[in-house]
């Protein structure tokens, strides 16, 4: 026995051999920002999406065609997660990753890829196989992953109504839509090419009718839409431009007489539970463009995250107008003080004080949208900064626990600025993000004992000095 274990636990230059220990896998829950799977409320068993890991250099997550640090891996839905037992992602733990995720599965390249939705896209899984989806998961070393997918193209919604439909079974149909779009997942873009064909609604309940379409403008005048009830063609004219948006839900409400379509209204929602308030803090434009780097997080129904946290230390880990080495900076932490907050308008106050205590700045009233414990706050500063009116937006995002706030994620981007022809701010549409250096805002004490912008801080030490930050 005494030999058997000797041989067991050495060499045979007497070095110690270590058991091999066994890698783990990464798994993923995930769920949809809104809502439109085939049934309509989550993804379903046997789903799969393809996922790339892209390792965290400390200046971004830019995903590659190749060289990543895991590419092109098929996860299949089990149960209630994403999971992949025979040749998954490998879990890293001395260094975090960021995962980019696509469904369908029919994805073979990134970071910029063609996609072409369905024509009959109320035949069998056509409808479900061209609503192209995509996630980023925030910079992890965790061995399970929350993905929080969105719908990257534009939701048409047709309902019927009308003395007509009474004597036969409607079909509906996009005539002459551009069904092709060139993605680019970095910078988050899904753009129309020339690909025209008719698009087949799928069936949506009585009297509805839904389909799938890439992001792209009809053309006012168009004969764009046709309703075909016992032979006859019932075909609307766009009245004006109208613009299919990625993420959004264009719904058209139609009454169909013996002889016309005799009535038509529409309107445009978020492609299910969204704040509208978003997109008047952060314009779509440059949201598509932060996305990579710092998470929004849609929904109606966020955490009460009321309380002082201590982001400290600080770490730029994107800067879209500096070129160098962002781990070479050097920033001053903050206090988060987050108090009366609205759980029904979804609004909250939010302060800030660097640990200097030289720096302090308020928003009241600012948006706060999530769902579960993910949640993202917004709110819009208008002022001047050497002389140059300037707005910019700030957002903070991050996760609620029990110790605090884990991924606290801040930003700030310049929206919009006056005359500056020397280049003294930032460029409009221009962002920096930053993060908590230690991957959790710990619960603490408001430092200060009165703070009001502009009385006991002096006003040219204000945070939102958008020429540049405080550094240690």
């Amino acid at each position: 026995m005494a030999s058997a274990v000797l041989v067991a636990s050495c060499s045979s230059n007497g070095e110690e051999v270590r058991p091999e220990q066994k890698q783990e896998s990464v798994s993923f829950t995930a769920s949809m920002k809104t809502l439109s799977r085939a049934t309509e409320t989550s993804f379903e068993e046997n789903d799969q999406i393809i996922v790339y890991a892209v390792k965290d250099e400390g200046n971004g997550t830019v995903l590659k065609s190749s060289g990543n640090y895991a590419n092109y891996v098929k996860y299949t839905y089990r149960g209630n997660k994403f999971v992949n037992e025979q040749n998954g992602i490998v879990r890293p733990t001395e260094f975090g990753v960021r995962y980019f995720a696509m469904y369908p599965n029919a994805i073979n390249s990134v970071p910029t890829f063609r996609f072409i939705v369905k024509t009959a896209q109320g035949a069998g899984g056509q409808y479900t196989m061209s609503d192209l989806c995509t996630a980023v998961s925030d910079v992890t070393t965790d061995k399970d992953v929350n993905l929080v997918f969105s719908h990257r193209l534009s939701h048409v919604v047709v309902n019927l109504q009308g003395e007509a439909l009474g004597t036969g079974t409607p079909s509906v149909k996009l005539n002459n839509v551009n069904i092709g779009c060139d993605v680019d997942l970095n910078a988050n873009t899904f753009t129309a090419y020339e690909s025209r064909n008719t698009v087949y609604f799928a069936d949506n309940g009585t009297n509805s009718y839904k389909a799938i379409i890439v992001p792209q403008t009809i053309e006012a005048g168009s004969p764009f839409l046709t309703v075909t009830l016992n032979g006859k063609e019932h075909t609307l004219k766009a009245t004006s431009d109208i613009y299919l948006a990625s993420g959004k839900q264009q719904v058209f409400n139609l009454t169909i007489n013996k002889d016309e379509i005799v009535s038509f209204t529409g309107n445009i929602l978020p492609w299910g539970q969204e704040d509208e308030r978003i997109e008047s803090v952060i314009p779509d434009e440059i949201r598509q463009k932060m996305e990579p780097y710092i998470p929004i997080y849609d929904g109606v129904n966020p955490p009460n995250v009321e309380g002082c946290y201590l982001l400290d230390p600080l770490v730029a880990i994107y800067m879209e107008d500096y070129d160098g080495d962002l781990s070479q900076l050097q920033w001053m932490g903050e206090y988060i003080n987050l108090s009366s907050q609205d759980m029904k308008a979804n609004t909250i106050d939010m302060e800030e004080l660097t640990t200097d205590g030289e720096s302090y700045s308020i928003g009241e009233g600012a948006i706060i949208v999530g769902e579960g414990n993910n949640f993202s706050i917004l709110f819009n500063t208008e002022g001047t900064s050497s002389g140059i009116y300037n707005r910019t937006a700030l957002l903070l995002s991050g996760t609620k626990t029990e110790e605090g706030l884990k991924n606290l994620q801040y930003a700030f981007v310049m929206v919009e600025k006056g005359d500056d022809p020397e280049g003294v701010l930032m460029e409009e549409g221009v962002f920096r993000v930053f993060k908590d250096g230690d991957e959790i805002s710990y619960y603490t004490s408001w430092p200060a004992e009165e703070t009001r912008a502009g009385e006991w801080v002096p006003a040219d030490k204000r945070l939102y000095n958008v020429k540049s930050r405080l550094l240690k």
